[in-house]
């Protein structure tokens, strides 16, 4: 999402790990560009992706202690590089772990750095352990774990599912889907198929993949509208 992002725009995006640091996100991200196995990365392959440093992806990997720390850094990111367009925290219930009101603080506040400093806001979130006790384990909007603010300031609302993840023995590997779970401006929901490349941590959508006009301009419109994701 993040590169397609960057992509599409042509403008820098920042992205907050809080669980990654910065060496194993440039991994990935690489892992992609290049389509090779991650596993299978070396410190040479770093190098020869010379366009990554270009590509607009600035990274922050530092340990946050909670979301006010977070959110004036990405203030000062932003008076030294004006154009930056979005930042993308990783994933958000690293900066209060286990507390529900302090939860909802760092939703809330998330939220208002979005429109004071113009920039779109994705906050990626985990979801509980339930889902795995049902018998339908697509995601839901009230799987997100610790606190339910998070749905109520989301402007827009994507949950990945790869049902292989659940049924090991019988589901596809490379099957993947991304479901649209909420959209306040009235763009609708859908769902959109994908495949997913365990080897190198790619989504991408497959020729095979059928989908409808109409869902496919819902999920292209929820990827790409910038400002109104959170």
């Amino acid at each position: 999402l993040m590169r397609h992002l960057i992509t599409v725009s042509g403008q820098p995006g920042l992205m907050v790990s809080l669980e990654m640091d910065h060496i194993s996100v440039g991994k990935r991200t690489i892992a992609q560009q290049l389509q090779k196995p991650f596993k299978l990365m070396h410190s040479a392959d770093m190098y020869s992706a010379s366009d990554n440093k270009a590509s607009g992806l600035m990274v922050d990997d530092q340990a946050y202690r909670n979301v006010e720390d977070l959110c004036r850094q990405v203030e000062m990111l932003k008076l030294a590089h004006p154009n930056l367009l979005w930042v993308a925290v990783d994933y958000a219930q690293l900066l209060a772990p286990s507390d529900h009101a302090l939860q909802a603080d760092v939703s809330r506040r998330l939220h208002r750095l979005r429109g004071e400093l113009k920039v779109g806001v994705i906050v990626v979130l985990q979801i509980g352990r339930d889902v795995e006790k049902r018998k339908d384990t697509r995601p839901l909007l009230s799987d997100i774990k610790e606190s339910d603010q998070y749905e109520q300031d989301a402007d827009i609302a994507l949950m990945l599912w790869r049902p292989h993840y659940y049924n090991p023995k019988h589901g596809d590997p490379h099957e993947a889907w991304c479901f649209v779970r909420k959209q306040r401006d009235g763009g609708g929901t859908g769902d959109a198929k994908f495949a997913y490349n365990g080897a190198t941590l790619s989504f991408y959508e497959p020729k095979s993949a059928e989908l409808s006009d109409e869902t496919r301009r819902e999920c292209q419109q929820a990827l790409t509208e910038v400002p109104n994701l959170f």
